[in-house]
């Protein structure tokens, strides 16, 4: 949606005859301004209407003008309003003015309707079903009041060897079967935030090994009152790892079966 330019009080001639030739380009005597010596420029997005020759009936002539650089108007499109069986020309000394037209208050409608559409849409400030993914960047969230919310769950199957990524962008909860030698390298890790992840580790072998990584790099995990962790034998474990400042800390819940 292009978004028209409008200024007061600019009015200008034309330094160069324009004819019905196509492209059309001219040049002005003065350069629209926003305030007399700020100058403005047209773009497709953001064009200016001008009425050339506005005082005489026969010669009047609405464009729009979408590319120009101060004096120099070098894309013009020519008789908006369909006035003329064939395009004017236009002399050297004729008057150029910058006057509220149909077009701008066409603009305006559009703008707000889109505006109106775009409220409707949105949430209102107190209830409402928010739908599909809302991505806060790493911005914070102050004191929200959550109620039946679910965490994201990241199936990793059946591991038997090698090191499996956990992304904690996009998961906090992991479910994985170690099945033998296994890394879990915990990746898109901000080493400056505490970050957190519970992973629900289920052991079937009797003979599994688990060890960590922070981003590729291998971390001894941190263990509260020196209760290092090993993974049960035969059961379930559910670990809670915090990470923070580069460190890994682990807490975990052992031999659920």
């Amino acid at each position: 949606m292009a978004t028209s330019q409008i200024v007061n009080f600019y009015e200008s001639t034309l330094a160069s005859i324009l004819t019905g030739a196509t492209p059309a380009s001219t040049t002005v005597v003065t350069a629209p301004t926003t305030d007399g010596t700020t100058v403005i420029n047209a773009s497709v997005s953001s064009p200016i209407y001008l009425v050339m020759d506005p005082d005489n009936s026969a010669n009047r002539e609405v464009v729009s003008v979408t590319a120009s650089s101060g004096t120099s108007f070098t894309a013009i499109t020519r008789d908006l309003e369909g006035r003329h069986a064939s395009l004017p020309t236009h002399q050297v000394g004729t008057i150029v003015r910058l006057a509220v037209l149909a077009e701008h208050i066409s603009d305006a409608q559009t703008l707000s309707t889109n505006a109106q559409t775009t409220a409707n849409a949105a949430l209102p400030k107190s209830g409402g079903t928010m739908t599909g993914t809302v991505d806060f960047d790493g911005n914070e969230l102050t004191q929200p009041k959550l109620a039946g919310f679910e965490e994201k769950v990241s199936d990793l199957g059946a591991l038997t060897t090698g090191t499996t990524d956990c992304d904690l962008e996009a998961h906090n909860v992991f479910e994985a079967d170690i099945q033998g030698t296994v890394t879990l390298n915990l990746t898109n890790v901000d080493s400056s935030l505490l970050e957190n992840a519970t992973f629900i580790l289920k052991n079937t072998t009797g003979t599994a090994a688990l060890s960590w990584e922070i981003d590729g790099v291998s971390k001894t995990p941190k263990h509260a009152n020196g209760n290092v962790y090993a993974q049960t034998a035969s059961g379930i474990d559910i670990v809670g790892v915090l990470t923070y400042e580069g460190d890994l800390y682990i807490n975990a819940l052992q031999a659920f079966v």
